[in-house]
């Protein structure tokens, strides 16, 4: 009896093994993000709104399987990491002081960047009848000015003719979750409002296959 147990275990352990190799074998497929992506996000103030836009966006994703075509079978579950990063340095608004503030508050010295980490993604409706794209749920840890949060995204994302997959959607979040006070300007005259919402564009294009060998 002991013997028969040993040797099922041993066999559990080879399948789990061989599951692990094979695991292991399957290629990924790195996608860059691309310079032509797009990122800004605006509030309210007492005097009028603002926007700051994101001038620099970097990263990548890495995908299971090279995307052909925008079918739920590939989206769904598609992505196994990815990382948005965008200097802080890089935000700008058009107006010197606005930008000198934000960069303070932002804790540019300390935290240069701000960093968007993919933790799933995952597809939450089949494209409608002669539509290329689908609706994704993703999920992933935001870092701002050393503070980390977890957040959710509603996305919409679209795989374009040149291979490009086109994420797009946007967030409203309050400055306070990363301990930002909203500033004031021209002693107290001029109040921001703590909700901003952040909209965004992520092109991605294929770069790489993986061997994870």
């Amino acid at each position: 009896m002991k013997s028969f147990k040993n040797t099922c275990l041993i066999l559990v352990l080879v399948i789990i093994q061989v599951y692990l190799v094979k695991a292991q074998d399957a290629p990924q497929y790195k996608y860059i993000i691309s310079s032509e992506s797009k990122l800004w996000f605006e509030g309210t103030s007492t005097l009028h709104g603002y926007k700051c836009v994101a001038k620099e966006i970097t990263g990548f994703f890495i995908m299971k399987e090279m995307i052909s075509d925008s079918t739920p079978i590939e989206f769904n579950n598609a992505a196994v990491a990815g990382i948005v990063q965008i200097p802080v340095l890089s935000i700008e608004s058009g107006k010197g002081k606005m930008d000198k503030k934000m960069r303070k508050l932002l804790k540019a010295d300390d935290h240069p960047e701000i960093i968007f980490e993919l933790t799933s993604l995952e597809l939450t409706a089949s494209p409608e009848a002669g539509k290329d794209q689908v609706q994704l749920k993703t999920m992933g840890n935001v870092k701002v000015a050393g503070v980390e949060k977890t957040i959710a995204l509603e996305v919409i994302g679209n795989l374009e003719a040149n291979g490009t997959i086109r994420f797009t959607g946007s967030k409203k979040l309050l400055m306070t979750d990363f301990n930002i006070k909203p500033p004031t300007m021209f002693f107290g005259r001029l109040k921001t409002g703590n909700e901003i919402t952040v909209y965004f564009e992520i092109a991605l294009i294929p770069s790489i296959q993986i061997s994870l060998n």
